[in-house]
């Protein structure tokens, strides 16, 4: 199936009725090994788009068998939102008329509905960004309000609160990750050692121009986010340098040049501010004058 699957107002309410049915708040799920809660609301809500891995764990938590959230998804995605019920009727909840009634109203008019509060919902989302690559995990909620020109009332319609916000944004950087690992690989004739820097060098450039990225990048560092954060672009752009390395016979360990590369993006891009981290406009120069010796250094290059 697609890496990435967009969710869809029916499958939304059928995930609601599911979850009642079994007497479980959002919350709950997280619990019983599927998604956050703020994760669950995106997904029931119709809104956005969402990983294999989550429908996986949406799965677990929803006492579905293995792969019926992520087919379901896909054929309604294909356009055939027939075949997606059809087969609910069969697999999942026999009897339950509420994802019916939720694909009738997603017609145009609830569509344009769901578009404007998709807007806002966006806006609010660039908003946290922007504010955590400025200021860090720490800035306010006000700061929030003020750089997206947004309401508090609009906010926490949205978001029932800041940590929500902030799991939104690194949901969104997750699916950016991936689009990160889509990327075509560098010719055969390449060199290892400027693969892995052209690979560097193109993330800076995806991060800089993205309040998302550039957000996360932030929280690579932050104690209380640290992992959920290094589990997005961070673990995918380690990954590509483990393999574009992992090609070169003349290497010592796999995972050392990678690892002391990943090092020093952590050290240099993570610092919040207008002109710091990825907002500083010769971070590209900066990085690639501190990997060069560690390519070089570790039997990596090719000359």
């Amino acid at each position: 199936m697609p890496h990435i699957v967009n969710n869809a107002p029916w499958f939304g309410a059928l995930v609601t009725h599911r979850r009642q049915s079994l007497g479980m708040q959002p919350n709950h799920l997280a619990h019983a090994g599927g998604p956050s809660a703020a994760t669950t609301r995106k997904i029931e809500s119709g809104r956005g788009a969402t990983t294999a891995k989550v429908l996986t764990q949406l799965d677990t938590a929803l006492q579905w068998s293995p792969g019926t959230s992520a087919r379901a998804l896909v054929a309604g995605e294909d356009g055939d939102e027939a075949r997606a019920l059809r087969r609910l009727d069969a697999v999942v909840s026999p009897g339950c008329t509420e994802y019916r009634t939720a694909a009738v109203r997603s017609r145009p008019t609830a569509q344009r509905v769901q578009t404007r509060s998709e807007r806002t919902r966006r806006k609010i989302l660039l908003a946290v960004a922007e504010t955590i690559a400025r200021h860090g995990a720490g800035g306010s909620i006000r700061k929030v309000i003020d750089t997206g020109e947004v309401s508090k009332g609009a906010l926490y319609f949205h978001f029932d609160s800041k940590d929500a916000a902030v799991d939104a944004v690194l949901d969104e950087a997750a699916i950016l990750s991936g689009s990160l690992a889509a990327r075509p690989r560098q010719s055969a004739t390449t060199r290892s050692a400027d693969a892995a820097s052209a690979a560097v060098r193109q993330y800076i450039s995806d991060a800089s121009g993205s309040p998302i990225l550039r957000a996360e990048a932030v929280l690579w560092n932050e104690p209380a986010y640290t992992a959920t954060a290094r589990a997005g672009t961070y673990a995918t752009l380690r990954a590509t340098l483990i393999d574009i390395l992992d090609d070169n016979p003349r290497r010592t360990d796999t995972a050392a040049a990678p690892d002391a590369i990943m090092a020093i993006l952590a050290g240099t891009i993570t610092v919040p501010g207008d002109h710091h981290g990825l907002a500083d406009p010769h971070i590209a120069d900066t990085v690639q004058r501190l990997i060069t010796p560690v390519l070089r250094g570790s039997t990596l290059d090719d000359n």
